[in-house]
């Protein structure tokens, strides 16, 4: 909670101003989920560093530590590799990766929606089809 709120007040800030996914959508500058955190900057040496100072302040507050060797980085497509060591260097984490899922869904889901999600509407259908069917029909018969 204390991080979402320092995150949070810094969201007036051009470098973190966050992402917007529609028009009339809030911009988000991070998601947080238990032990796991994702932060979104503008991918520049200012970002990084106003980051670095929210993640430093954090950390004195509350006297836990980020373990940088667990940490990754994701740049949008375009990113300069100039930029992206810049903004390694600054944060301190070396990886430069995304996991192909988070949290069950796609993190890169690009411009095919229907691609990126087809994996839901397949496993949706096959349970249909198979066993939530059946049990359906069986739960009916015991009623009657």
């Amino acid at each position: 909670e204390g991080l979402s709120c320092l995150l949070k007040s810094r969201s007036e800030s051009s470098n973190m101003s966050g992402l917007q996914v529609a028009p009339s959508s809030p911009k988000v500058n991070h998601l947080l989920f238990a032990d796991d955190s994702l932060l979104f900057f503008k991918a520049n040496s200012m970002g990084a560093t106003e980051v670095n100072l929210v993640l430093d302040r954090y950390c004195q507050a509350s006297g836990q530590r980020i373990n940088y060797n667990k940490s990754s980085v994701y740049f949008s497509k375009g990113v300069p590799d100039s930029i992206r060591t810049e903004v390694k260097t600054v944060l301190q984490v070396p990886n430069e990766t995304l996991n192909e899922k988070y949290l069950g869904m796609p993190s890169d889901i690009g411009s095919s929606k229907s691609g990126a999600f087809k994996y839901l509407k397949d496993r949706l259908w096959s349970k249909c089809k198979g066993g939530l069917r059946a049990q359906c029909l069986q739960q009916a018969k015991r009623f009657w």
